[in-house]
């Protein structure tokens, strides 16, 4: 496990840091003043049922929506002061892997990955290409740099759109359902490239996912979202918490797992 930790059992450092943070919808609160700390290199998962919030709280820590109130701290940097000079260096932080890898159907995939540099940095385009093809050998797609999207299978549009991630090196990646409509093998292929950045590069990952399987195959942590409550119900070890979570909903979530084994062998 990365995370930096005291011996109160807490974070010692924070790449991520959560402070009274409270999100709301129109007239509904989703999220009431909650704190969390994500350490360097930490694969840290948000988790919770359909509706509990996971990507909106996922889009403000992208800083994509303000915070009603509170502060969200990336690496230093506040992604929702005042100040946009420091706004702009906590968006230099991070990289994002959306849902369905959202890459630009009429881009080729170098001219994709490449895109954050063509227009946040002065490189050439043969620098930005070659950095594009560096990216893209990162990720297990050297020799596909002039493929287009439809030419390619859903992982490996997963695996560019991490590429394109990376592309500006940031510190921190969040994806947002990175193994959804994955086949079980692809999935965990992903799930290898996670914990391969998180070895060679120290990237700290922030996923929202509900895949059983990927939480426990790489997560150090994770925070159940109640929608009831307008809170984190719980945080720790997704093992842990399978077995010895003191909340009777986060146990039940984490028992889905079993019972998808059951069903597995039946069918």
């Amino acid at each position: 496990m990365h995370c930096a930790m005291g011996k109160d059992g807490s974070l010692r450092m924070s790449m991520v840091k959560i402070s009274g943070l409270t999100l709301r919808h129109g007239d509904r609160t989703l999220i009431e003043e909650i704190n969390l700390s994500i350490a360097p290199g930490e694969i840290f998962a948000i988790i919770g049922a359909s509706g509990c919030g996971k990507s909106t709280f996922l889009r403000h820590l992208m800083g994509l929506k303000p915070a009603d109130a509170g502060t969200i701290m990336l690496n230093g940097c506040d992604i929702n002061g005042r100040d946009e000079t420091e706004r702009r260096r906590a968006r230099k932080q991070f990289g994002v892997l959306f849902q369905g890898a959202a890459l630009w159907t009429t881009m080729n995939l170098w001219e994709n990955v490449a895109l954050p540099l063509e227009n946040f940095s002065n490189f050439t385009v043969e620098e930005r290409r070659d950095i594009a093809a560096l990216k893209l050998s990162m990720v297990g797609l050297a020799g596909f740099e002039s493929f287009f999207p439809h030419e390619l299978s859903g992982g490996m549009l997963k695996r560019a759109g991490i590429a394109r991630a990376m592309v500006r090196n940031p510190t921190i990646l969040f994806l947002d359902e990175p193994s959804a409509g994955l086949d079980p093998i692809t999935s965990r292929k992903l799930d290898d490239l996670i914990l391969h950045i998180r070895r060679s590069r120290g990237v700290t990952f922030v996923l929202v996912t509900h895949e059983l399987a990927s939480i426990f195959a790489i997560a150090d942590r994770v925070a159940f979202f109640d929608p009831d409550s307008c809170s984190i119900l719980d945080v720790g070890n997704p093992r842990v918490l399978a077995e010895k979570s003191p909340h009777a909903n986060v146990r039940h979530f984490f028992a889905r797992n079993e019972l998808q084994k059951t069903m597995s062998l039946v069918n």
